[in-house]
């Protein structure tokens, strides 16, 4: 995505076009930040649960994960985020 955007930035017709990429592509940047602290966040809370159903070959199922709203937040704003890519890169 950060490609599409430098790549239609960089062929835009005037500065206001430019202008939007390089907005959108910032505004990508920071989002996917915001996503991968709080995954990060998620991950590291689960640490051992994860590691337990990664080391059993398959035969444990694992728990489920009790997400807290920063974390609910993240996936939520990674879902929508995919979906505004997808739409830009169809564009």
């Amino acid at each position: 995505m950060n490609n599409t955007l430098l790549v239609r930035a960089e062929k835009a017709g005037n500065d206001d076009e430019r202008g939007h990429y390089q907005l959108l592509r910032q505004e990508f940047e920071l989002e996917i930040m915001m996503i991968k602290m709080n995954l990060e966040h998620l991950l590291k809370r689960y640490a051992r649960e994860i590691q337990d159903v990664a080391d059993s070959d398959g035969n444990l199922t694992g728990p489920v994960l009790e997400l807290d709203q920063h974390e609910r937040f993240a996936i939520d704003s990674a879902r929508k985020l995919y979906e505004r890519a997808r739409a830009i890169q169809t564009a």
